[in-house]
């Protein structure tokens, strides 16, 4: 069972982060931010079979809604080829027809170095009919026995700015156990 614990931390100026605890792995995520509606009602990470593996995503929502930024850790248990998933999403994400722009930076499989930069094309929000562009920002991490992929995502060019660095010293801090 997924247990989440909520031990305090700091990172980058002094800001709290709490110590999001998968089944697999332990990384810390900004204090506060909250499980997604789904995740809430369940009370557990959805679990489904992406590729023949078994995928369990957690995601923290900004408490702010106004700033549409989130992030997800999605485990990808008893996986240890990074490179396959990353080929799998690339043509995915080409096949699409949803990101306007797509710029890979790779290095090796066990770094955090290895994302994806994604810019979608303009659409108009189902409930606000606002126009938005999103951006996500996709780590790759392989463990010794799983591929973990995270993903910060948002609408907004000054949350991107605020929380991005921010992110990527998270991402740093996952822990395969």
């Amino acid at each position: 069972m997924t247990i989440f614990l909520a031990l305090i931390s700091w990172f980058g100026n002094g800001e709290e982060t709490s110590v999001l605890r998968g089944e697999t792995y332990v990384m810390n995520v900004p204090k506060g931010w909250e499980a997604s509606t789904g995740e809430k009602m369940a009370g557990k990470p959805f679990r489904r079979k992406i590729a023949g593996y078994e995928v369990l995503t957690t995601t923290r929502i900004h408490p702010e809604k106004a700033t549409d930024c989130s992030i997800e850790i999605s485990e990808y248990l008893k996986c240890s080829d990074c490179s396959s998933i990353r080929r799998k999403d690339s043509l995915m994400l080409l096949s699409s027809g949803l990101i306007a722009d797509m710029s890979w930076h790779m290095e090796n499989d066990v770094t955090p170095g290895n994302y994806v930069d994604l810019i979608g094309k303009p659409h108009r929000h189902l409930e606000t009919g606002k126009e938005m562009v999103v951006r996500e920002r996709v780590w790759y991490k392989a463990g010794k026995d799983n591929v973990y992929v995270i993903k910060f995502g948002t609408t907004s060019v000054q949350t991107w700015t605020h929380w991005l660095p921010k992110m990527e010293k998270l991402v740093a801090t996952l822990r395969e156990f």
